[in-house]
């Protein structure tokens, strides 16, 4: 007797949930507070989610929220998303999620390999073995590589954050400032637009307009300055600021090696590794390189918040000091001086310094640590941890209209 691709799908996605429950999980049944999911073996805790604004397909962090929720439906099939399907329209595209159809692109099976494959031949595959959030989830071939390894899952919807106790400390104000994109390789440079020509530099982080960049919404897509977004003409160019068409140049994601990479496969590098400011900006061949290293940041006033009495009395006791590193992963807890420059202290114990009285707080500090004259904590220990997320959890600093505003945690 042979089975319909239908009848194929969910067979196979019964023998998944049966190996689950016999590694110990529970998937058979969902209860009010729990959500189907689909997951990544590629990226421990990670989950398929639909971008919001164009819904295409991107890997985050797995947290049960409504654009993770994926239920397949034993009847057709489909993946679906309330009244929305998963679908591969095109091959080498973003997997959509869209409206429902009888259609192959969004009929799909859970092969015994992992492989998460419709019926018009193509598998969901995370884009160029990236694993940072906001990575694209494509439509490829089915190689049985582990980008391709995905599972059904359930997670647990978390209630809101329970009430700070009394007992508590008050929590650091949050800093306040500028979205910028600052250099892991030029020290307290940030990307700039050059307002006569339109096209990008890497000069002094300075807090000026023409150095804000944001994600227009979610954590990959389309970055913007006013009402235009980050483009580029030609591999081997400066990259611009252009109006925005949604095409795949204008379409950016930071990656977990820290480049800035777009769904063209470029990425933004500083021209022939100069460090000098003002240098070009260009779009060229991903090669992992000390001058392709970006990252999420706000730029701030000095003397507009503190780390606490016990750094600023270090920061006291060195007039040197360009880069605190008090955490390996990225976080508000690192700040690098504008332009280099040594970051100090006032009498009430907040962070001062920078050239222009301008601080770049974020970035990984395994990679901060790697800038001449910081200080770093004693768990900051390499540059090269290949274990350490470099990326955000929380993208809301530099997204919408949440953007410039990094809390102190």
């Amino acid at each position: 007797m042979s089975l319909s691709p239908t009848s194929k799908g969910f067979m196979a996605l019964i023998a998944v949930l049966f190996s689950a429950l016999l590694a110990g999980g529970t998937l058979a049944q969902t209860s009010d507070n729990m959500q189907l999911s689909v997951g990544t073996k590629f990226v421990k805790d990670y989950c398929l989610e639909a971008r919001e604004g164009d819904s295409s397909a991107i890997i985050n962090k797995c947290n049960a929220g409504p654009l993770q929720g994926l239920r397949y439906d034993e009847e057709t099939g489909h993946l679906r998303q309330g009244d929305k399907c998963l679908a591969a329209t095109t091959r080498g595209q973003p997997l959509t999620v869209t409206g429902c159809a009888d259609s192959d692109d969004q009929k799909w099976t859970f092969n015994p390999n992992g492989t998460l494959q419709s019926d018009s031949g193509q598998c969901a595959d995370i884009l160029n073995f990236q694993k940072g959030a906001g990575t694209p989830v494509i439509g490829w071939e089915c190689t049985g590589t582990e980008n391709q390894a995905f599972f059904a899952t359930r997670i647990k919807i978390t209630s809101a954050t329970p009430t700070q106790s009394a007992a508590a400390p008050a929590a650091l104000q949050p800093v306040k400032g500028l979205p910028v994109i600052a250099s892991y390789f030029t020290q307290g440079r940030c990307l700039n637009t050059l307002g006569n020509r339109g096209t990008i530099t890497v000069d002094n982080c300075d807090r000026q307009p023409n150095q804000s960049f944001a994600f227009k919404s979610g954590v990959s897509g389309a970055i913007v300055q006013g009402d235009k977004c980050l483009s580029y003409g030609q591999k081997g160019q400066p990259l611009r600021l252009e109006a925005c068409t949604g095409a795949a140049g204008q379409d950016w994601t930071f990656t977990t090696e820290g480049t800035l990479r777009n769904r063209d496969n470029l990425c933004a590098d500083i021209f022939a590794f100069d460090t000098r400011a003002g240098t070009d900006v260009i779009a060229w061949d991903c090669t992992n390189t000390d001058n392709q290293k970006f990252y999420p940041a706000v730029a701030t006033e000095a003397g507009s918040f503190s780390y606490g009495p016990a750094l600023a009395e270090s920061l006291r006791a060195d007039s040197k000091i360009t880069t605190v590193s008090m955490q390996p992963g990225f976080s508000a807890l690192n700040v690098t001086g504008a332009n280099g420059k040594p970051v100090s202290t006032d009498s009430q114990n907040a962070l001062t310094g920078g050239q222009n009285n301008t601080l770049i707080v974020g970035g990984a500090g395994v990679l901060t640590k790697r800038f001449v004259n910081g200080l770093a904590a004693p768990s900051v220990t390499s540059a090269d941890d290949a274990t350490t997320n470099i990326l955000p959890s929380d993208w809301a600093f530099f997204s919408g209209a949440t953007a410039g505003i990094m809390p102190l945690q």
